[in-house]
């Protein structure tokens, strides 16, 4: 699981209908917080940059009149703008329906599929950027829109610290601010120490793989209720420690008020554990 020395890494910045038309001012610190102080690209790297739609561009004109724009802004500040830092730019889609594409943080006590929306969508730009149709890429960062740059050359920065921490599966930061401070005692092992969604997640290794798949085999569970960076956790502290995840009440009873049975999986998240900890 190694990253080559030559690199090549896909930014990928994640949107869905809801934020569709803020998407281009996504970028705009962009131009006076310039990425890379030399043509990365040109120094044994390939990065290029991916606007990830959750649903379909031909449903929704207005997500595709902000892939456009930003699609047209980009060849324009090719030299010298902060679009010199990556060779191409993509658009994508993930073609999550409509009806599932959901994200409803105040259903998470009572709706299993609440965050089905995210957790679909991570899925599937995985898979997207694993499928080789632009290229094999070594590793992908998923740069979330409310991700603020504070420092310039930050590209750089990210591929010394990639080549730096290699061997990885997912490369990234704990959860730093005081927002559940209140309630830090209640909090799992695995909650307080998941890394960020916004990750770079490294396409050769196989410990990923493996936790992807579980994902999306989880997709119909109680499971789903989790998003997937905390689960992703969970399945990595249950490996560890035998710590199965604890989930909401009303999320593991069925329509009827019966309760869902789980699979045990602790045994084979156990021998994830022993083959690939070092990772």
């Amino acid at each position: 699981s190694n990253l080559p020395k030559s690199k090549r890494l896909a930014i990928v910045r994640p949107f869905c209908e809801f934020d569709d038309e803020a998407l281009p001012r996504t970028f705009s610190s962009w131009e006076g917080i310039k990425p890379c102080y030399k043509d990365v690209n040109q120094d044994s790297h390939v990065i290029d940059l991916f606007l990830s739609y959750s649903q379909t561009y031909s449903e929704n004109s207005q997500a595709m009149k902000s892939a456009d724009y930003l699609i047209s802004q980009f060849w324009k500040l090719k030299d010298g703008g902060w679009a010199e830092c990556f060779g191409n730019i993509y658009a994508i889609e993930q073609n999550i329906a409509q009806e599932l594409d959901l994200y409803i943080p105040t259903a998470q006590e009572d709706l299993y599929n609440w965050i089905n929306g995210p957790n679909r969508q991570f899925e599937r730009m995985y898979r997207i950027i694993g499928s080789g149709e632009w290229g094999q890429y070594d590793a992908m960062f998923i740069m979330e829109g409310d991700v603020v740059i504070r420092k310039e050359y930050w590209l750089n920065k990210l591929l010394d610290e990639i080549s730096s921490k290699a061997p990885f599966a997912v490369l990234g930061s704990e959860y730093l601010g005081g927002k559940y401070d209140p309630i830090y005692d209640q909090l799992d092992y695995s909650f307080l120490h998941k890394l960020t969604g916004n990750s770079v997640y490294n396409m050769s290794s196989e410990l990923l793989q493996h936790l992807v798949g579980q994902l999306e085999v989880e997709a119909r569970s109680p499971y789903n209720s989790i998003p997937y960076d905390n689960r992703i956790s969970q399945i990595l502290v249950e490996g560890q420690y035998g710590i199965v995840a604890r989930l909401g009440s009303k999320i593991m009873l069925d329509e009827e008020g019966r309760d869902i049975p789980l699979s045990n999986n602790t045994a084979l998240f156990h021998e994830w554990w022993k083959m690939y900890s070092t990772e």
